[in-house]
């Protein structure tokens, strides 16, 4: 999907919504839309963003930006300390963002990674991957696409590349 069709939306807040592959509610919020082309958004988000979660409502004590990039499986969430200064990313492995009834909407697939601004990473909750595979029924094609947006991530860290899909 190219996201040319929200170029017209730019500082205007749109819903994000995301969902388990079993179709159950995982997070939901909106954000101030701040950069569209036909292959990446950017959104702010400002700390207190009210964030519904699966179990309660998460107020991030930090502002952060939101990436989606066109057919990416992963979206990143670039989290900054009151001075401005990269506080971490986290990455969503996720099903590429969809525009949809007016929001933006994705599967999140449950396998995280977290990068600091010096380039260490955790690759985060394969715990919870392994029991969703099993338990949702993961498709075979889901679960390659899944392990092989992670080994692309590590690949851009070790290759300094990483940083660079941020860029202006």
């Amino acid at each position: 999907m190219s996201f040319r069709v929200l170029a017209g939306h730019i500082g205007h807040h749109i819903r994000l919504r995301s969902t388990k592959l079993d179709g159950s509610p995982h997070f939901e919020w909106s954000c101030r839309l701040i950069g569209a082309s036909p292959a990446r958004l950017v959104f702010y988000q400002a700390a207190g963003t009210p964030i519904q979660t699966w179990k309660e409502v998460w107020r991030p004590d930090f502002d952060a930006k939101v990436y989606f990039w066109s057919g990416k499986w992963f979206n990143a969430i670039q989290s900054l300390n009151a001075d401005g200064s990269l506080r971490e990313f986290y990455c969503n492995v996720i099903t590429p963002a969809r525009w949809l009834g007016g929001e933006l909407q994705w599967v999140d697939l449950d396998l995280d990674m977290s990068v600091q601004a010096d380039g260490t990473y955790r690759i985060l909750d394969e715990d919870e991957w392994a029991r969703n595979v099993e338990q949702m029924g993961y498709a075979p094609e889901i679960v390659a696409h899944a392990r092989r947006t992670v080994d692309e991530l590590v690949a851009s860290i070790e290759r300094r590349a990483f940083f660079s899909m941020f860029a202006d």
